[in-house]
């Protein structure tokens, strides 16, 4: 539903359970993208810190 909600440890555990593997599969993607681009050998620019 697109009602409003609290934040509460139930919800936030209800979420986990429904989506278990959306953080690992992000996470997943952006080391493929990045190995992507190493194969390319696409220029890395640093920022300073």
């Amino acid at each position: 539903t697109l009602r409003r909600q609290p934040i509460t440890h139930g919800s936030l555990t209800r979420a986990l359970l429904g989506f278990p593997l959306v953080t690992v599969k992000v996470s997943a993607m952006i080391y493929w993208q990045a190995l992507r681009l190493l194969i390319k050998r696409t220029p890395f620019f640093a920022h300073p810190a």
